[in-house]
C-alpha cells in the first residue's frame, strides 16, 4: 500500500466516524426533543383539567363577591379589604329612569 493510499484509507475512516458520531448526535437530539414535546403534551393537558376547574368556582363565586360588594358599598374596614384585591367599591348608581310612555324629552 503507497503513502496515498494509506492517507485516503485514514480520511475514508475520520468521515465515517464524523458520520456515524453525526447520526448519534442526530438520534439523541431527536429523542430529547420527542421526550419534551411529550412532557409538555401532558403538562398542558393536566393544566387544562385545572383551568376547568377554576372556571368551575369562579362561576359560583364571582356572583357571591359581587352581592358581598353590594352589601358592603358604606362599610369603609369592607371597603379596604376589596381595594387590596384590587377592586373598587362605590356606591351602586342610581337606576336610570325608564319612559314607560314612550315620551323622551328632546334635547
Amino acid at each position: 500500500m503507497t503513502e496515498t493510499e494509506a492517507a485516503v484509507d485514514q480520511l475514508r475512516a475520520m468521515i465515517c466516524g464524523l458520520v456515524v458520531g453525526l447520526l448519534l448526535t442526530s438520534v439523541a437530539f431527536t429523542l430529547y426533543i420527542f421526550k419534551e414535546t411529550r412532557t409538555l403534551k401532558y403538562q398542558t393537558a393536566s393544566r387544562q383539567a385545572q383551568l376547568g376547574q377554576m372556571q368551575e368556582f369562579l362561576k359560583a363565586a364571582v356572583p357571591a363577591v359581587q352581592d358581598l360588594a353590594k352589601l358592603s358599598a358604606d362599610r369603609p374596614a369592607w371597603k379596604a379589604i376589596f381595594a387590596r384585591y384590587g377592586m373598587k367599591i362605590g356606591p351602586s348608581p342610581a337606576p336610570a329612569p325608564s319612559s314607560a310612555s314612550g315620551f323622551q324629552p328632546m334635547p
